[in-house]
């Protein structure tokens, strides 16, 4: 039984789609205030939810929506999905 599993274990292929590992360098893609009129939104709800939300904290800050958080927003964008990120170096 042990050996089966070994087996199985050590048959393992790679099943990433080609044609997505050529583009795998593109897929990641980080935006900031400063880039984000070249951010290509995907056309999902989640997106357009994301874009309502974000994009106006992204370009006035984060200070006028929420008091005592000064913070540098980012959105990572992985394929379709649209992820915010903050970065704060002084307020814990």
């Amino acid at each position: 039984m042990k050996n089966a599993v070994k087996e199985k274990r050590s048959d393992s292929h790679d099943r990433t789609d080609p044609a997505k590992n050529e583009r795998r360098d593109s897929r990641v893609r980080f935006y900031d205030r400063n880039s984000l009129e070249d951010m290509d939104w995907p056309n999902t709800e989640d997106a357009r939810d994301a874009r309502a939300y974000l994009e106006p904290m992204m370009l006035q800050g984060t200070r006028d929506f929420i008091i005592n958080v000064n913070a540098t927003l980012l959105i990572a964008r992985i394929d379709d999905l649209v992820l915010p990120l903050t970065v704060n170096d002084a307020e814990y």
